[in-house]
């Protein structure tokens, strides 16, 4: 009985054995003959990505797909997007696999390599580009599909991929994002026509907007330039609080009324002057107008942004206006005219500063506004020279001769006819022209109605 067993015993192990050799000599040769057979090619159409493998054997198979995946890693870029961030990916964590994909490989067909990206990978550079995303319900599997496209394909190049298409609740994060406002302390019909013509304006992803273009696509050029420039301004203030690219921007040569320092955009479809700014988001949106209750509002809707961004002022400087002092003939002793009352000017920089999460990211200089001071300017009379006794002349009476003559000095600034209130007629603030009446030559008597040549002696001539 004993021995039985122990032959039972042989005799398994034997069986076993017998079939472990049988099995490994005739599977394994055939599976070693399917990766390396030198003599079988593949046939006409097969192809892995872009490397073709037709008229190929399985070594050289191998060789070509291994050289093509060094060669994506080399020169493909991956990027994700989300709003307005967009970050690098690192094309290293994509994982080939060329020895699973020649034992798959389907002869005759086109064929994709095997790849793998790890999900907590994912899930990282989903934190990158903000970490609140990552409690976000997102669809991981597709995403990751969609990141593996060129890598299974063997596709050399540079890739982005939008996470906001792998979010299923991303139509709830649509709403008004900016604002600007406007004080309009008069009431304005024309203003009021201009809303109704600048009525819903979509602004399209990567697409510029031009306020003139649209006043002469539109045909407009009858709006006033103030209507059009508190349009502007109030786009102007929205803007700032946006991503959006301002590429052209001009000012008054004053600061308006309805304008705040830092906040003019000046519109003049006459002249050119254009408010020119543009979307670099992949979404579109849109630009409304509303005028009520003495204020113009400017928003604009869409996607709400991941960064938040603040309008910042700085380096602001007021300018007091110099007093210009011109003197006229045509003026009383001790009488002063006010031409010009004069106006401070003023300078200031505007910033946009970027947070995230409620940090400081960058800032962005937009602009530096100046105003120049408009200066105040006087009109005096003609200073009174004292007569030969030594008296002054009485109010209004003219000694004689030119006052170049009386004074022994040039006059500063006179004004008289063919000069302008703001005495730039020609003349110089800080040269003084010689005064002339109407009608009168250089040097002659404009005090006198008669010239006799002297015929009668001085007036105060010493009788011999």
């Amino acid at each position: 009985m004993r021995k039985n067993q122990q032959f039972l015993k042989v005799f398994i192990v034997l069986i076993l054995s017998t079939a472990y050799v049988f099995g490994f000599s005739h599977f394994g040769a055939k599976a070693f003959g399917t990766l390396f057979a030198g003599d079988e090619t593949y046939s006409r159409g097969t192809a892995v990505g872009g490397v073709n493998l037709e008229g190929k054997s399985a070594r050289e198979a191998l060789e070509l797909i291994k050289a093509a995946s060094t060669d994506w890693y080399a020169n493909t870029t991956l990027k994700l997007h989300y709003k307005e961030k967009t970050i690098d990916l690192e094309t290293e964590q994509f994982a080939f696999d060329p020895e699973g994909t020649i034992s798959g490989l389907v002869d005759g067909r086109q064929n994709a390599i095997k790849v793998n990206l790890d999900e907590s990978v994912l899930v990282e550079w989903i934190g990158r580009i903000s970490p609140p995303l990552i409690g976000e319900e997102i669809n991981l599997k597709d995403l990751t599909a969609k990141l593996a496209e060129p890598a299974a394909m063997l596709k050399v190049g540079s890739f982005t991929v939008g996470l906001v298409e792998f979010m299923p609740n991303k139509t709830n994060d649509e709403g008004i994002v900016s604002t600007g406002t406007v004080e309009v302390k008069e009431p304005s019909s024309d203003l009021e026509l201009a809303v109704k013509e600048f009525d819903s304006i979509k602004l399209e992803g990567g697409a510029e907007f031009s306020f003139n273009r649209f006043i002469k696509e539109n045909e407009l050029g009858n709006m006033a330039e103030t209507s059009l420039s508190m349009m502007a301004s109030a786009a102007y203030i929205a803007i700032l609080k946006t991503n959006f690219t301002i590429l052209e921007r001009n000012i008054s040569k004053e600061l308006p009324e309805f304008a705040k320092l830092g906040s003019e955009a000046f519109v003049s479809h006459v002249t050119g002057k254009d408010f020119v700014f543009a979307n670099p988001n992949d979404n579109s949106y849109e630009l409304a107008f509303a005028y009520s209750g003495g204020k113009l509002t400017a928003s604009i809707s869409g996607t709400k942004f991941l960064y938040e961004y603040k309008t910042v002022a700085d380096g602001e400087e007021v300018f007091k206006p110099k007093t210009i002092k011109q003197f006229s003939p045509l003026l009383k002793t001790g009488q002063v005219n006010i031409t010009e009352e004069g106006k401070e000017g003023a300078i200031i920089k505007i910033y946009r500063e970027i947070y995230t999460l409620g940090n400081l990211l960058d800032t962005e200089a937009i602009s530096e506004d100046y105003y120049p001071p408009v200066h105040k300017v006087e009109v005096h009379a003609l200073p009174a020279e004292p007569t030969s006794d030594g008296q002054a002349p009485a109010d209004g009476q003219n000694t004689g001769g030119t006052p170049a003559e009386n004074s022994g000095e040039p006059p500063v600034n006179p004004v008289g006819p063919g000069t302008s209130d703001n005495g730039n007629a020609g003349t110089d603030v800080n040269k003084a022209p010689e005064a002339r009446q109407p009608g009168t030559k250089q040097g002659e008597n404009s005090g006198t109605a008669d010239d006799d040549g002297g015929l009668w002696g001085k007036p105060n001539e010493v009788p011999k």
